[in-house]
């Protein structure tokens, strides 16, 4: 009965199985195909045993009798086959869940130490796949900006797909999120009728400790001249809702080679005391 639905069914099988169903198919047609019932088959005799004299009657070479009549008379089986038995020669299939986190996406964060780079480096995939496939086919020398737009969006995406439930998050009820056409989390603000860019309006959520994101911080720090805490902060939030942003802000500084060299105190000596001869 399992061969049987092996060779009527059109399913994806295993390389063992669909090879020799893929043959019978190509050799014959799939009506002419029938199930003998136990009762019926007598070379199961062979496999099961029986005595000698069992064997001469039934005359297990010639088949049962209905075979030889016309047109052929197969009995109906009232067996029902063992669907668990069936599927177990289903092809294996790898699912991938995105709703969970991507831990081989963290590649990109050791390979680059900069976000611009990160992000011309989605850019850079994604126009190698679209020549590939001959989709919208680009063969500029630089990256142009709806290519870098959408790497931007592709990295946000996936940092948040690492880091957050979803809109059913918890630590983000209080920022009321939503997903946008990108399907990118936003928080919800009060300048919801404000006439300004959705990015000022609805700020895309992003957590505290992904290295992209601190490499976002270093690289706005970096453009506004070295600036400090607040500085950066308010002109991250024109676009990004960082969680817990001034802590994490002032830790990133704080690190920053460049300001400590400018900041730093020089060492005073406290002098000592003169000698006894000189007083």
């Amino acid at each position: 009965m399992t061969a049987l639905a092996w060779i009527q069914r059109t399913r994806d099988w295993g390389v063992f199985v669909f090879n020799r169903v893929k043959e019978i198919r190509n050799l014959s047609d799939v009506s002419s195909w029938e199930h003998v019932p136990s009762e019926k088959n007598f070379a199961d005799i062979l496999s099961r045993g029986c005595s000698a004299q069992q064997l001469i009657y039934l005359r297990w070479w010639e088949g049962p009798s209905w075979l030889s009549e016309n047109p052929v008379q197969c009995p109906r089986s009232k067996q029902v086959p063992d669907e668990k038995t069936i599927n177990l020669e289903l092809r294996k299939s790898v699912l991938v869940n995105t709703a969970k986190r991507i831990e081989e996406f963290n590649w990109h964060c050791k390979y680059f130490s900069s976000y611009l780079k990160v992000v011309r480096m989605i850019a850079w995939i994604f126009r190698f796949f679209k020549n590939a496939k001959r989709i919208d086919v680009c063969n500029t020398s630089e990256i142009t900006f709806s290519e870098f737009d959408h790497a931007e969006k592709i990295v946000i995406k996936l940092i948040q797909m690492e880091n957050f439930e979803g809109v059913t998050d918890e630590k983000l009820h209080p920022l009321k999120p939503f997903l946008d056409q990108f399907e990118i989390l936003r928080a919800r603000t009060k300048l919801s009728f404000r006439e300004d860019t959705d990015n000022f309006k609805f700020p895309i959520i992003l957590p505290k400790e992904h290295p992209v994101v601190h490499l976002m911080i270093v690289r706005k720090h970096e453009e506004l001249m070295h600036a400090g805490v607040s500085i950066v902060m308010n002109h991250l939030r024109e676009n990004f809702w960082i969680l817990k942003a001034r802590k994490l802000n002032r830790q990133i500084i704080q690190k920053c080679t460049r300001c400590k060299r400018i900041s730093a105190q020089k060492t005073e000596v406290v002098p000592s005391s003169l000698p006894k001869d000189r007083v």
